[in-house]
């Protein structure tokens, strides 16, 4: 992918964790709707066998809600939970499908597999509305000091893990290449397991690893010490490649698009449970994700039974595979979970083509404007002669969607229009005076809209708005 190189951003490293929830969502309810408290994953069937679990639709729990009917049952990360009272979960039921049918203030018994061992758990469920007002306990986190390696096979049960200088990892004597399979008794098949064993963690306890090196066994323990925050500074990447670092393989995995990470508040908005996914703003012809039809607006969350999280981007995740490797993406497209089979291609030999001819420019004109405080969306100030006073758009309209993907920021405009070809008809949905209008026409290049208007001072250039939307990019730390 390529490197932004106008563009070098310094951000202090994010610490609040939002897990992929399964029984968790952004949405306020005041129902009585039963809500668990979980935040849990579904298992491959290949990783469901590794641990044993003859029943392979449940839920594995990598974490537990605060003040919820979970945390008060004592659930834990690690538990596998496939049935309530008499219903089982199967192909065509999910854990999320049975809770549905109970309502707050009921009681129910948990069926789970912990450590190896089938037990129940009974269970009074809670209210969405649990969390609420509850004061957010700022805790050290616990930094064990490894990352993936980049040999890591996803044939193998444990975590091939690279070892940070300095860390507890050092300390306890693991090394590069180390094969992690346990920590603190629980089994670790992959990332995931790894980064939901160290949650479980605090600073100062004990954290007993088991590891295979050469083949041979070994067990360490060392005292976990907190994550030292430092300022950083991060160089905007795109699906893990710096196109001016000619020192990658030439045969690492290659995907195909350019993408930016979204804050907690947007991802909220969106109705994404998981922040830390990849936003796709740019699919590359001729690519992997072009052959898997991939779009711009879908949001990349996982591949095979790897997710990203705070602690895991897309980028570490895609660092595990290799050209021609098939596997699996799992995305959001339009509020729905979708998955899509890839074939990673090599990384081609010439960087993509950023700036390209004025006449071939899709160009809207528009520049931002001041945002109303109580509006969703963009407002925005209208360029003379361009598409969008064609259409009848004027200053301080609102920009809600284009073509039907909705608009909260002026990334999304970027995405939007970028997405388009000159001649493409644009759809756009603006509010004015809180009135819903839409407006529809062919869009215009930039060199046509400069030719008929006599002040494109309001209009931002292209390589403007590329630089005012990278404004907010960052890579996440790839390290647990």
């Amino acid at each position: 992918m390529r490197h932004l190189s106008f563009l070098t951003l310094t951000l202090l490293l994010l610490q609040t964790h939002v897990a992929l929830a399964q029984q968790h969502t952004w949405t306020n309810s005041n129902d009585k709707t039963a809500f668990l408290g979980i935040n849990s994953d579904q298992l491959s069937d290949e990783k469901a066998k590794l641990l044993g679990f003859e029943h392979k639709y449940g839920s594995y729990v990598s974490g537990i809600i605060a003040n919820t009917a979970a945390e008060k049952a004592g659930l834990s990360p690690f538990d596998y939970i496939y049935g309530i009272d008499n219903f089982r979960t199967d192909e065509d039921r999910s854990l999320t499908s049975i809770i549905r049918k109970y309502k707050a203030g009921d009681k129910g018994t948990l069926h789970l597999v912990r450590k190896g061992k089938q037990i129940t758990v009974d269970v009074v469920f809670g209210n969405r509305n649990d969390t609420e007002g509850q004061e957010k306990k700022e805790k050290e986190e616990v930094f064990l000091g490894v990352s993936p390696h980049e040999d890591e096979s996803s044939d193998e049960a444990g975590v091939k893990v690279t070892v940070i200088s300095k860390s507890t990892a050092e300390e306890m004597g693991l090394k590069d290449g180390d094969l992690i399979t346990s920590i603190n008794g629980y089994s670790l098949v992959d990332w995931q397991d790894l980064t939901t064993a160290i949650r479980t963690l605090k600073v100062g306890e004990k954290i007993t690893v088991e590891y295979q090196r050469d083949g041979k066994t070994a067990k360490a323990e060392q005292k976990a010490k907190a994550r030292e925050i430092k300022e950083k500074t991060y160089t905007i990447i795109t699906d893990g490649w710096d196109w001016n670092d000619k020192s990658e393989s030439g045969n690492s995995a290659f995907l195909g698009i350019n993408s930016t990470s979204v804050s907690t508040e947007k991802a909220k908005k969106l109705g994404f449970d998981n922040p830390y996914g990849s936003y796709v703003t740019k699919v590359i012809d001729n690519t992997a994700a072009a052959k898997a039809g991939l779009q711009p607006f879908d949001y990349v969350v996982g591949v095979n039974d790897s997710r990203v999280d705070k602690d895991q981007s897309l980028t570490d995740i895609l660092r595990k595979f290799k050209t021609g490797d098939e596997a699996t993406l799992h995305f959001i497209r339009q509020g729905k979970a979708q998955t899509a089979r890839v074939t990673f291609v090599k990384r081609p030999d010439q960087e993509f083509e950023w700036n390209m001819d004025d006449c071939k420019k899709p160009f809207l004109g528009i520049s931002q404007s001041h945002q109303p405080d109580d509006q969703q969306g963009v407002a925005v100030t209208i360029v003379e002669n361009s598409t969008a006073a064609d259409m009848g758009l004027q200053d301080g309209d609102v920009i809600t969607a284009i073509n039907s993907h909705a608009i909260l920021d002026w990334e999304d405009i970027t995405t939007a229009i970028n997405s388009l070809k000159v001649g493409d008809n644009i759809q756009v949905t603006y509010s004015r005076k809180g009135e819903k209008t839409n407006g529809s026409k062919p869009i215009k290049s930039y060199c046509d809209t400069k030719k008929k208007a006599n002040g494109i001072g309001a209009a931002m250039s292209f390589a403007q708005t590329m630089k005012k939307s990278t404004t907010n990019r960052a890579v996440a730390n790839a390290s647990m």
